[in-house]
C-alpha cells in the first residue's frame, strides 16, 4: 500500500478540506486516486472533475504530482509512488489558500 497526500484548493477544499491522504494499491495510477476520492467522497467531486460527455479530466482541472503538472507526463495514467503529493486546482473557481 501506498499512501497520498492531496491538496485541494477551490471549491474541492470547501468539500473535502485542504488536505486529506488517501491510501492506494501498490502500482497505482493518478486515476486509481481519483476513483478512490470519487468512492469515498461522492458522485459531486466526479461532477466537479470529470466530463460527462467524454469520461476525462475537464480540461480546465489542473492536477500536479510533486510540482508538476501530470498532463505532460502520462496524465491520469502517471504513476503514483508513495509519499506523492498531489494539488488539485479546478479552474476556474477561485482560489482559497
Amino acid at each position: 500500500m501506498i499512501s497520498v497526500k492531496i491538496k485541494n484548493f477551490g471549491t474541492l477544499k470547501t468539500w473535502l478540506g485542504p488536505l486529506i491522504t488517501v491510501q492506494l494499491k501498490d502500482n497505482a495510477v493518478v486515476n486509481d486516486l481519483l476513483n478512490e476520492i470519487f468512492r469515498k467522497y461522492g458522485g459531486h467531486v466526479r461532477d466537479l472533475l470529470i466530463d460527462p460527455k467524454t469520461g476525462t479530466v475537464f480540461n480546465y482541472i489542473k492536477i500536479f504530482k510533486n510540482g508538476r503538472i501530470i498532463f505532460f507526463d502520462q496524465g491520469v495514467n502517471t504513476p503514483l509512488a508513495d509519499g506523492d503529493e498531489i494539488v488539485i486546482i479546478p479552474y476556474p473557481s477561485p482560489l482559497s489558500l
